[in-house]
């Protein structure tokens, strides 16, 4: 991790982190390497005895119930909020992102700045445009306006934000699996932009915004949006497999149909320098270390 992350830019913090899944637990790790003081606030039982055996101090709990709240502190110099809903509903999505956070702002002083982890879901462009920080997020579906409405709680109070695109990383590779298991792509999906960000970089893109000032609001994604089957004929070239075959049945989208690529200049230009600026870059890292015997379906 350290190689990936380079010296010490936060030291001697209080830092309470809501949700320590797939991003957070690594990121809790840095910090706490660091020499930050971290707490972790989990859902499961399971997931706090896991995270006190590695000698965290964790609470589990639902943070969309107010009264779970008088469990915790208040003396926190930055709260990192990045709970999962798992595919939730819309419901799920208001109750983690709004209710949660509007209890968090209720609860923490404004000294305690709020980081909130949202989604560039919430652009919803289909046109294949550039959108950025200050472009329009209206008429966005149900999903990512919860995230919105969730911002927007953070930044009135000088928190910040930031807005990720699709993850991919170890033990966190879709587009892979899609391979091995030659689950067709749909013909409508084949040309549509796909915008992404290796796990280390989205790590390395929180712990960067930790040190900025308070109120600001990025996109962190890497430099190269492709297209979903430019991607997919890129990947079985690299490996051997076999393209995707084409479907013209439609596929389910989580959070809203759109198609556009997303600009992360801002982020760039504050000073973030990501390990993978290309979705080449990241896969073939990717691949080093993937077992294609092990995965490969029967």
């Amino acid at each position: 991790m350290t190689s990936v992350f380079g010296a010490n830019p936060i030291t001697e913090k209080n830092i309470l982190i809501i949700g320590a899944g797939y991003l957070g637990r690594p990121v809790a790790e840095q910090l706490r390497t660091w020499g930050n003081k971290v707490v972790l606030w989990v859902r499961s039982l399971e997931s706090k005895q896991t995270l006190q055996a590695q000698g965290f101090e964790a609470y589990a709990a639902d943070v969309t119930e107010k009264s779970n709240w008088k469990k915790i502190g208040k003396d926190f110099h930055d709260v990192i909020y990045m709970p999962s809903t798992r595919g939730g509903t819309v419901d799920d999505y208001r109750k983690l992102y709004v209710q949660g956070l509007h209890l968090a702002t209720e609860h923490f002083p404004y000294d305690t700045r709020i980081l909130f982890l949202s989604s560039t879901s919430v652009y919803p462009q289909q046109n294949s445009e550039w959108v950025d920080e200050t472009s329009p997020t209206d008429n966005t579906s149900s999903k990512p306006a919860s995230l919105l409405a969730a911002e927007q709680l953070v930044l009135r109070r000088d928190g910040s934000v930031i807005r990720l695109s699709g993850i991919y990383g170890p033990g966190r590779c879709a587009m892979l699996q899609r391979l091995l298991h030659v689950r067709p792509l749909s013909v409508h999906d084949a040309q549509r932009w796909l915008n992404q960000i290796h796990r280390d970089d989205a790590i390395s893109a929180i712990l960067h915004v930790l040190t900025l000032p308070r109120g600001v609001l990025v996109n962190a994604t890497d430099s190269m949006p492709v297209k979903r089957l430019e991607l997919y004929a890129w990947l079985a070239k690299l490996t051997g497999l076999p393209q995707l075959p084409l479907t013209q049945q439609p596929e389910s989208r989580q959070r809203g149909n759109t198609n556009k690529r997303v600009s992360n200049k801002k982020l760039l230009s504050l000073g973030w320098i990501p390990n993978y600026p290309t979705y080449e870059l990241g896969y073939r890292q990717l691949l080093d270390s993937f077992s294609f015997n092990q995965t490969r379906p029967a």
